[in-house]
């Protein structure tokens, strides 16, 4: 009986290794029709080529003029987007700035302000009133990626100073 199992497992094994060697090419199986390429000639000049499934279009003519009609308004709406609205001196979009010190005492905002202005003109300083209280901020930064590299460079100043999500005036070119 033993004999017998050896038997059958080592013609199984044997069988199994040839079908893979013969039956190797089955992945590389494709429907007849995609293989061929076919290509159809327009009368305008126009070629489609196609293989499987994908098409490829080529154009074989004259060059063409095109002719843009636009309404005029539209020349009107691009100048009015990117201008200041609402009585703003300049477009406002969203960013982060560094706000540095928060008081009721607005002479001791001025000072810390003129104090930060005198060390540091690279970034411009806001103070914006929210009652009770008047806040100095600093720059406008796109990314709160650059406002935490500028808040590491003037935290000798401001030690208390945190980043928050603010209307910024949009970048100069």
């Amino acid at each position: 009986m033993r004999m017998f199992l050896i038997l059958f497992l080592s013609l199984a094994s044997l069988s199994l290794i040839h079908s893979q060697e013969v039956e190797s090419d089955w992945k590389l199986f494709r429907p007849v029709g995609a293989i061929k390429d076919t290509v159809k000639r327009q009368s305008n000049g126009t070629s489609i080529q196609q293989r499987g499934s994908f098409f490829q279009f080529s154009q074989q003519g004259k060059q063409g003029d095109v002719k843009v009609s636009k309404d005029s308004r539209i020349d009107a709406l691009s100048t009015f987007v990117g201008t200041p609205q609402n009585g703003n001196s300049t477009v406002k979009i969203k960013g982060y700035r560094i706000q540095a010190s928060l008081d009721r005492d607005k002479n001791r905002i001025n000072q810390l302000r003129a104090e930060y202005l005198s060390r540091f003109s690279e970034q411009p300083a806001y103070i914006d009133f929210l009652a009770p209280n008047f806040r100095l901020r600093i720059g406008d930064f796109r990314s709160k990626l650059d406002a935490h590299a500028y808040l590491d460079k003037i935290k000798a100043i401001f030690p208390d100073a945190v980043i928050v999500m603010d209307d910024i005036d949009l970048p100069r070119l």
